[in-house]
């Protein structure tokens, strides 16, 4: 059995290393520690095997499994940071390009309605003064002489 093993955590582990990208890793992962992975079929196959060869198999199978772990969990943290360093290069701001232009705002609807007022008034020949919102008592009637 140490033989199957060792070609089984050789051909494992070579796989893990060669794995270019995660999506890959997570194949690789699911084929050896899946449900119906290979090394999950070896522990499953412990019980099958004479008493006195379950302890030291289940010793070789329980280090083959955290040998596997191990790796896939090392060439993770290792793809992850190379993926993090090309999206971060192929994201980076050049800040000397000059800035993109901004879109010039609208005139509010009550604003624009007044100015079409006050173009229908002038066209009709009547000003437009300008002077305060709230007229009183004094500048309307007062100040001009006329008598209450």
């Amino acid at each position: 059995m140490d033989v199957d093993t060792d070609d089984l955590r050789d051909g494992i582990l070579g796989g893990i290393a060669a794995a270019g990208d995660l999506p890959t890793l997570e194949e690789l992962r699911v084929a050896a520690l899946g449900k119906k992975g290979s090394v999950t079929e070896l522990v499953k196959q412990l019980g099958s095997l004479p008493p006195e060869q379950r302890r030291d198999a289940g010793q070789a199978f329980n280090a083959l499994k955290r040998e596997v772990e191990e790796a896939i969990a090392a060439r993770r943290a290792l793809l992850q940071e190379a993926a993090l360093d090309a999206r971060l290069e192929s994201e980076r701001i050049d800040v000397t390009l000059p800035a993109r232009e901004r879109q010039e705002g609208r005139i509010h609807p009550v604003s624009q309605a007044t100015d079409e007022i006050i173009a229908i008034f002038a066209d009709m020949g009547f000003a437009v003064a300008e002077g305060p919102d709230v007229e009183d008592d004094w500048h309307n009637f007062e100040a001009l002489n006329i008598p209450p």
